[in-house]
Parts: C-alpha cells; structure tokens; sequence
C-alpha cells in the first residue's frame, strides 16, 4: 500500500526515490510495480493539468433528468457524453435526477455555448441543474486506501 500511496502523490517518482521512501531498493519495487499493474491496481499513469494554465478553469456540476431510464437511452446519453471533452467526470445517480456531470470550460460564454449547442442535443434529455464551482475546496485524484493489505479482507 505504501508504494501506491506514494505513486498518488508523485507518479514521477524515480524507482530509487520510491524505494526510499517506501524502505527498499529499486529491484523490489520494479517488480512490485508490475504485479501491481498485472493485478489491476494501477490502471494508467497520467500528466494532471492544471486548468487555469489551460484555460478551462470554470467547473460547472451539471444535473441530468431524462426523458425515461431505458436501457437504449441511457447507453445512447452515456455513449454521447463521453465523446465531450468538456465532461471531465460523468457519474449516473439515485435520486430524481439521473446523471452528474462535471463540465470544464474557458468562462460562462463558453458554457453556455457548450450547454445550449451539446447538452440540449443529448438524447433523452428532459431537465437539468446548473450549479457553478466559485471555488475547488478540496481536489485529489488520490484513493483512500486501506493502511493494510490485511485490511482488504
């Protein structure tokens, strides 16, 4: 769990500044790396970007109702939201509305724009909730994981 907690933090690391970290020398963690990626833990290994510097630094939460839950629309919305790029996140949920998306754009205009021309266009869409970031509070992209392997069982 160690290296993993590490990698979260700084998946730049050097093997010889990991194993330093983490108590042991490169060899080890070379091969603990690739069971860890062989058994699914690691799925990828990815630049974060900060949105200011690419200029996509206004996050809009959005609230999706559809027009009904069947199976043909809801993989028709979900096929079609994934083709954004400006739907950082896509979550399907409980409760009235069906669907969470996290939309990342240059300003209000650009939003809008993109709400009007995509959102509107997806299929099955029947209501929705605009509600505007005014500041990110907290942002990790890290998994709490268990102190322990022993703790997985």
């Amino acid at each position: 769990m160690a290296i993993l907690r590490e990698l979260q933090e700084d998946g730049h690391l050097s093997l010889a500044e990991l194993g330093r970290r983490v108590g042991l020398t490169a060899a080890p963690v070379q091969r603990r790396l690739r069971t860890l990626e062989q058994d699914g833990w690691i799925s990828r290994y990815v630049a974060l970007v900060d949105p200011r510097r690419a200029r996509r630094d206004f996050e809009v939460f959005l609230e999706v109702e559809l027009t009904d839950e069947s199976l043909q629309t809801l993989v028709m919305f979900e096929e079609m939201v994934d083709r954004l790029p400006e739907v950082t996140e896509c979550h399907r949920v409980s409760g009235r509305m069906n669907y969470l998306l996290k939309v990342m754009t240059r300003d209000v205009q650009s939003f809008n724009a993109f709400y009007l021309e995509q959102v509107l266009s997806l299929p099955g869409v029947s209501r929705t909730t605009t509600r505007v970031s005014l500041s990110r509070v907290k942002y990790t992209t890290a998994i709490p994981l268990p102190r322990s392997a022993r703790e997985l069982h």
